[in-house]
């Protein structure tokens, strides 16, 4: 079984180099041949690259020496570096620019014939012309020798190369909606090496924004993220600008976040790499998304004759939200001065709660809160502390203070946060003299009852949007 596996794997290696090589010269079974291979087959005219000379099916030599012309009109001759494992030693290893060509000449140990196969040389060159070139080996018979059992004839290799005009091209290649702690869409853009450091300007809603480009481990290709968009605007239009020094090289426009869900649903789960448990939860998740992004339209009074769930089917029933969500708990008197007195979400393009306490004659020096997350089992997953001035002022008279958390992903509208207040007595802070528990999916919970049938469709499609996100990252 073992030389079962290592000869298939020994056929696979074959099969994939035989794929990425260019073309060259077909050499007979028994004979050595000098593999030539460019870096790249289209060159920019100005730019550098590399030509490789390796040995292939090599019987074992003492001495190996070859020579390749070079177009001077086409190429400049940059430097040549050695492998340094398949020769040991080197006699002539150099470009004779009076012959216009490049001249090698290795050596073996001299005890015995080095047989590996690899590479001989690299050589850089600089493309100049544009137009269409071959780079072919001339083997020195003469000077190529076995030490012992004597060295079979040695085939040339070639391959060829083009250099075309340097004009610069960088593409908008795509884009994907994201959904995290906000909506936000993600471009990616394969840059030439000419726009190194664009950037990307999006203008929405006649505001314009530009940012960085995140390089994404993909030879070439960056990423730029949009934030900001709120949930009533999935409709709104997205206009991409890949812009260098000013000027604008490349641009995607007629983009949404509800055009990248019709295109989502538009493929199947087979062309999107997605099993059939993964891409139902997917249609769900966007069926949800847009009904969230339509009940914010109607909530805010925007674009209602033009709402992003119309045609939608297979989002879940506004039903009602299950007790079960209600982590709404405030307990602790030990200071009646200093008390929550409500709490509630901050609706924007991002998500986040906020709490309301009043705190007369506290300070930064004897006041702190703790916001403190929780697992579902009530574990403490993470605790950070704060002061006065981590908060804001809302009511002087009454000392009424409000502190806002950062943005809550869509994966934890069920995680359950506290607030809890100290007050410092001596020199201890003691146990918190009041705190609350809560969450996204608690103040849904008190909403889908708002008097404002709007409020409470917006409040239930909020819900909806959370539990579909987390089935599909768990499908």
């Amino acid at each position: 079984m073992k030389k079962t596996v290592k000869f298939i794997s020994a056929i696979c290696a074959i099969v994939m180099l035989l794929g990425i090589l260019p073309v060259m010269s077909v050499s007979a079974a028994d004979a050595a041949t000098l593999v030539v291979t460019p870096s790249k087959e289209e060159v920019k005219a100005g730019k550098e690259f590399t030509v490789t000379v390796s040995i292939a099916n090599n019987p074992g030599f003492g001495a190996i020496a070859f020579t390749m012309p070079i177009d001077t009109n086409a190429f400049e001759f940059v430097k040549a570096e050695t492998a340094g494992t398949i020769c040991p030693q080197l006699g002539m290893c150099s470009f004779d620019a009076d012959n216009s060509e490049y001249k090698f000449n290795g050596l073996g140990d001299g005890l015995v014939d080095v047989t590996a196969d690899g590479l001989l040389v690299t050589i850089t060159l600089r493309a100049k012309a544009e137009g269409d070139y071959t780079f072919s080996t001339i083997v020195d018979a003469e000077n190529t020798v076995g030490t012992f059992d004597g060295f079979v004839a040695v085939a040339n290799g070639s391959a060829s190369v083009k250099i075309i005009p340097n004009v610069p091209v960088s593409t908008i290649d795509s884009a994907s909606v994201n959904l995290g702690t906000d909506i936000s869409v993600v471009y990616y853009a394969t840059l030439d090496e000419d726009h190194a450091g664009a950037q990307m300007k999006f203008t929405f809603n006649d505001e314009e924004t530009v940012v960085d480009g995140v390089a994404t481990g993909v030879e070439n290709e960056y990423a730029y993220t949009f934030t900001g968009i709120a949930p009533q605007c999935m409709g709104d239009n997205i206009k991409a600008d890949l812009i260098f020094n000013d000027a604008v090289v490349a641009t995607k426009d007629g983009y949404s976040v509800l055009a990248n869900c019709q295109n989502l649903l538009a493929e199947s789960a087979a062309e999107l790499g997605l099993t059939d448990g993964q891409y139902a939860a997917m249609e769900t998740l966007i069926a949800d998304l847009l009904v969230y992004g339509a009940k914010a339209q109607v909530y805010r009074s925007y674009k209602t004759d033009a709402l992003v769930d119309a045609d939608v089917t297979g989002a879940t029933a506004l039903g009602a939200i299950s007790e079960d969500n209600n982590v709404k708990y405030t307990e602790g008197s030990s200071n009646d001065a200093v008390a929550f007195t409500a709490a509630g979400v901050f609706f924007d393009y991002a998500n986040s709660l906020y709490y309301k306490f009043t705190a007369p004659e506290m300070t930064e020096s004897n006041f702190k809160l703790a916001f403190v997350e929780y697992d579902a089992g009530y574990n403490v997953v993470n605790s950070v502390e704060y002061t006065l001035a981590d908060c804001e002022l809302i009511d002087e008279a009454t000392s009424t203070y409000k502190f806002t958390t950062g943005d809550v992903s869509v994966l934890d509208y069920g995680t359950i946060y506290s607030v809890e207040l100290y007050v410092k007595s001596g020199r201890n802070w003691g146990d918190p003299v009041q705190f609350f528990d809560y969450n996204v999916n608690s103040y849904a919970y008190a909403k889908q009852t708002s008097e404002n049938p709007a409020m409470a469709n917006l409040a239930k499609a909020l819900y909806n949007y959370g539990v579909s996100a987390a089935a599909y990252l768990n499908a």
